[in-house]
């Protein structure tokens, strides 16, 4: 599958051994993933570079850097190399996603525009348009999407996509290749551990790496699409039918809320009533006094029912209003 390589400098400034490690890295992920490569920088603002040939990092414009070498299993011509760029969005993919793409247009361009579609629809919140996507992708995929509205990097995977990360008080590091921070820790001279990173969270990783969201994957066979013509799944249907179901879904809840409401406060007091009126009568039968062990008992037991009863009203409830 591709690699993805990040480096960025917590303290904002361009430093040029930053070129000497994606050189280094990069070559190394190009051995196996070699279709085509792409990185996108920030600055003051993003910058982005594509090449079917390898690329070789020079310059001091960027403080980080985001790669990404390219194996094609869908989406074979040029236009496919990544980082895929959207109105809203521009998202780099590790892995394979069932069903998604053609001969002419990868897995990851029909992931991002339908992601960019949801970011829009769900107004301009990322988390939610992840968590969203989720719940209707299927195979594995390792994702960097930066929000081009805010500046702002978050990244997320499923459980069988590798990511590693490493980082001290004036760098970060993440890859989907161990030995590549095993090589920063030795360049840069950092003592600190490299960190297995958690998959279905969403992270936000200028910001301290930040957990932002919870999601879960959905577990189908992964597969790579043959080299010819084949129908892409229409992902926005799958879309509109999961928001249709989450619709049908709201509006039960909705009913049955309203209903266990009315319940609640008409059986309630009720109950409470009741309460009081056995209690009552218990105590006129034992005229107001509670003279012996037994009849302080029967009290106990009559109020005991009541608050059973109620309880399991109000257990009943919350099930509902879950």
């Amino acid at each position: 599958m591709c690699t993805i390589n990040m480096v960025f400098n917590k303290n904002k400034k361009k430093v040029k051994i930053m070129n000497g490690y994606m050189n280094a890295v990069s070559w190394s992920g190009w051995q196996l993933n070699n279709d085509g490569e792409g990185f996108f920088g920030f600055s003051d603002k993003v910058g982005i570079r594509k090449k079917k040939e390898k690329i070789r990092y020079s310059g001091n414009d960027f403080w980080l850097i985001s790669s990404h070498q390219r194996k094609a299993t869908t989406g074979y011509s040029n236009k496919n190399i990544q980082p895929v760029i959207t109105q809203n969005l521009i998202i780099e993919h590790n892995g394979v996603l069932d069903g998604l793409g053609n001969h002419k247009t990868s897995d990851t361009v029909v992931f991002a525009k339908a992601l960019n579609k949801l970011y829009e629809k769900n107004g301009h919140n990322i988390v939610k348009a992840i968590q969203k996507i989720t719940k209707v992708i299927s195979g594995t995929y390792s994702v960097v999407v930066f929000e081009i509205k805010t500046n702002k990097i978050f990244y997320f995977k499923e459980y069988r996509t590798d990511m590693y990360s490493l980082e001290n008080e004036n760098w970060f590091f993440m890859s989907t290749k161990k030995a590549n921070l095993e090589y920063a820790q030795f360049l840069f001279g950092i003592t600190n551990e490299i960190e297995t990173v958690e998959s279905e969270k969403i992270y936000n990783v200028l910001e301290g790496f930040e957990v932002v969201g919870k999601f879960v994957s959905k577990v189908e066979t992964t597969y790579s699409c043959p080299k010819q013509d084949v129908k892409s799944v229409p992902i926005s249907d799958l879309i509109e039918a999961e928001e249709a179901e989450e619709e049908e879904t709201d509006k039960k809840i909705e009913e049955i809320e309203e209903e266990s409401t009315v319940e609640e406060i008409k059986t309630t007091d009720e109950l409470i009533k009741d309460a009081e009126e056995d209690i009552m009568a218990t105590k006129e039968e034992n005229d107001s006094v509670i003279e012996t062990e037994e009849e302080y008992n029967k009290v106990v037991e009559v109020t005991d029912k009541v608050l059973q009863k109620i309880d399991g009203i109000e257990y009943k409830n919350m099930t509902c209003w879950d």
